[in-house]
């Protein structure tokens, strides 16, 4: 769209008990409103707004932005994104992959097909009996590791049977009325809990170790808790193997003492 020189009125908004100002921000012909609060600004939220509102991909990393773009400045870096008065108009500065690969990854999907090939190992060879394969395997990890900043280890037919009986599980249970899920939590040590938990936006079921000789609240019997249990468990068991084997065999690559 056009942009239009100089300073737009400021728009008050009410957000909560804080008064904010708007900003019109553009982006690749995208425009859209952002509040500003008048104190400091959560940087963070104001990232994950920006990103969610332009649709940014993992390549797109905002570096900063421009006031008043088309008289050409100035030019100001994202971190004093919360200095804005409200009514500018801004265009946004993106980096295409400004961050090194390691600390950005790159899901399969966005990335060239050559390069998810020679990034993947089989878990058959990371696991093989034969020391040749297992060296050969943990080689490409590391390559790809140190190349790219992330592997993909390809699972086999039992783990990917185990991944599929843990999601019908988690359906079943999420599908249960919320009372009874809520019976599936404990509180342990240092203000943590396990099982199961409800915060508005998102439901999720943690698992972690309980204190000694503690329960852990696994569903009751009758809501097929069985099932929820032996598939989440089967998980864990599946994903402690290919940790403890895969850090084995990194470790013998890079000729560092596996203990340590």
């Amino acid at each position: 769209g056009a942009v239009c020189r100089g300073r737009l009125p400021a728009v008050r908004i009410r957000m909560g008990n804080l008064w904010s100002h708007q900003v019109h921000v553009e982006y690749k012909g995208k425009t859209a409103a952002v509040a500003i609060p008048n104190q400091n600004v959560d940087l963070t939220a104001a990232y994950i707004e920006l990103v969610q509102k332009f649709e940014l991909d993992s390549y797109s990393i905002i570096t900063g932005f421009v006031i008043d773009p088309e008289a050409g400045g100035p030019i100001c870096p994202f971190k004093i994104w919360g200095g804005l008065r409200g009514g500018e108009r801004v265009q946004l500065i993106t980096a295409e992959a400004a961050v090194p690969a390691h600390m950005c990854p790159i899901p399969p999907s966005k990335m060239p097909a050559g390069m998810v090939r020679e990034s993947t190992v089989r878990w058959t060879c990371l696991c093989s009996e034969d020391e040749g394969t297992r060296c050969a395997a943990s080689a490409i990890l590391v390559g790809a590791i140190k190349k790219h900043g992330l592997a993909f280890i390809e699972a086999d037919s039992a783990q990917h049977a185990a991944w599929e009986r843990a999601v019908a599980a988690s359906l079943s249970f999420f599908a249960m009325p919320e009372e009874e899920k809520a019976k599936s939590r404990r509180n342990v040590s240092n203000g943590k809990f396990v099982g199961y938990a409800n915060q508005t936006k998102r439901e999720f079921f943690q698992v972690r170790t309980v204190d000694k000789g503690g329960a852990f609240p696994w569903p009751a019997k009758s809501l097929e808790g069985n099932e929820f249990r032996e598939a989440i468990t089967d998980v864990y068991r599946h994903l402690g193997t290919v940790a403890r084997c895969t850090l084995r065999g990194v470790c013998d690559t890079l000729e560092m003492e596996t203990e340590k």
